[in-house]
């Protein structure tokens, strides 16, 4: 699986970017109780307009966010992200303290300042990563990070999860102290980041035969140090990133690298429907879980043991799983792996059609289905920084980004359809079946240049 612990290197280039993660996700003491606030505070009938308020920003946010991060740097948009989501944070409790007719509209516009904030950070924190690797000529970090960075959130938010579970229990002090807690951890994760050095991103530089492709309609992007040309095509091509329309031309291209490549054009499509399926699958499959409890009438208070028990064993393999998907992709390569987790979910999905719904099969599929879902997500997003241009790396990202919102916010929807035309077993089978299309865009036609660049 590789080495656990990261190497003297790795630490040089990456201690600050792992550390401000391990701090801001230990500080997050608020994640199990957001819902539990707007309930308390708004009631159950307001829910819905806090998460429609957030979603909406953050969505609508990250493109712009994007494009700005191109245009004035990504330490600069990551460092104000955390520091507009720690204010976000702070307000929400804050808004308890204005008369009650305000409240609602303070908590939607407290929860909309976090999710600008997350936007602005959402993109740029990996572009900046990514380029400050490939500027000290360490490109094999890459996939490192991404898989070592999401061990270290998880097993973070498995502690904060803890800590946040025993001052309740213990009743320490009043809930809404987390979210003060939450605004720290964003503000020590600035204040961590504001000392790591950015180094100037740039254009990629294009082979000779990429740049024939690109007249006839069919340029794929190709990393070439040794280009004879590679220093006039990176002043013409920051030059064309600086020319006019300033940010909204900046996130056009953005846009543009997308659509103009093969590869990037079927990533989007899996990255878009593997969320909308499999992203789905693990609430699909927790409904099952509660449907087996109560046609075993177990009493509440075991369900309620059986969910914590799931949760925790779903956070402990999101801790274990992005670093066996490092150790899978430099075995089999990035479009095997994703083409496994896509796979081995669909597989188990497809399988709760006919466990009659018997709980331990129910929680080993609901265990599959998250850690695989790791697995993919963590050698997804290698896959596409590895395909990025860097002058437009963010604004790219948050492009994806927004995609994969939207196939999350379409997933709610989808199986509450299927919900209401099958049984929950047979609808998280539908599922499993609808991930399988995936597997079609991950065939070599389609990603062979990728496979290339994996050599280079």
């Amino acid at each position: 699986m590789g080495a656990l612990i990261p190497s003297a290197a790795e630490r040089c280039l990456l201690g600050r970017f792992y550390l401000a993660t391990v701090v801001s996700e230990l500080a997050h003491l608020a994640m199990p109780f957001q819902v539990l606030f707007m309930v308390r505070y708004l009631g159950e009938m307001n829910v819905g307009w806090v998460l429609l308020a957030e979603r909406s920003v953050g969505l609508l946010a990250e493109i712009p966010t994007g494009a700005l991060a191109d245009r004035f740097g990504r330490k600069l948009s990551v460092l104000a992200g955390h520091a507009i989501a720690g204010l976000g944070w702070l307000c929400i409790p804050g808004s308890t303290l204005a008369p009650q007719s305000y409240w609602l509209p303070l908590v939607c516009l407290a929860f909309s300042v976090v999710a600008a904030g997350h936007a602005l950070t959402s993109g740029a924190f990996e572009s900046w990563v990514v380029d400050d690797l490939r500027a000290a000529g360490r490109r094999d970090l890459i996939l490192s990070f991404f898989g070592r960075e999401r061990s270290l959130a998880s097993t973070a938010g498995v502690v904060a999860d803890v800590v946040a579970l025993y001052c309740v229990s213990q009743a320490l002090f009043d809930f809404r102290w987390f979210f003060v807690m939450t605004a720290l951890g964003e503000w020590f994760a600035l204040a961590i980041l504001a000392t790591q050095s950015e180094a100037p991103f740039r254009a990629d530089h294009y082979s000779s035969s990429s740049a024939t492709g690109a007249q006839t309609g069919k340029s794929e992007w190709v990393f070439d140090a040794d280009d004879p040309q590679a220093e006039e095509l990176e002043e013409l091509e920051a030059e064309l990133a600086g020319a006019e329309g300033g940010v909204i031309e900046t996130a056009r291209r953005g846009w543009r690298n997308i659509v103009q490549h093969p590869s990037l054009i079927a990533l989007a499509a899996i990255l878009f429907w593997s969320v909308l399926t499999l992203g789905s699958g693990s609430e699909a499959i927790q409904t099952v879980f509660s449907e087996a409890h109560e046609a075993m009438a177990r009493p509440a208070q075991n369900e309620e043991h059986d969910f914590a028990l799931l949760e925790l064993g779903s956070d402990v393999l999101g801790m274990a799983a992005p670093l066996a998907a490092v150790w899978l992709v430099t075995r089999l390569g990035t479009r095997r792996v994703m083409a496994l987790g896509v796979l081995l979910p669909a597989m188990v999905s497809l399988a709760m059609y006919w466990t009659g719904g018997q709980i331990g099969a129910v929680a080993a599929a609901f265990l599959i289905t998250t850690s695989m879902y790791h697995v993919f997500q963590t050698a997804a997003d290698e896959y596409q920084h590895r395909l990025l241009d860097s002058t437009h790396r963010a604004t790219t990202s948050s492009a994806f980004n927004l995609l994969t919102g939207l196939a999350g916010a379409f997933s709610g929807a989808l199986i509450a359809g299927l919900f209401h035309w099958f049984s929950p077993a047979v609808g998280v089978a539908c599922l499993g079946v609808l991930a399988l299309p995936c597997l079609v865009l991950l065939l070599p036609r389609w990603f062979a240049q990728a496979e290339v660049e994996d050599v280079a």
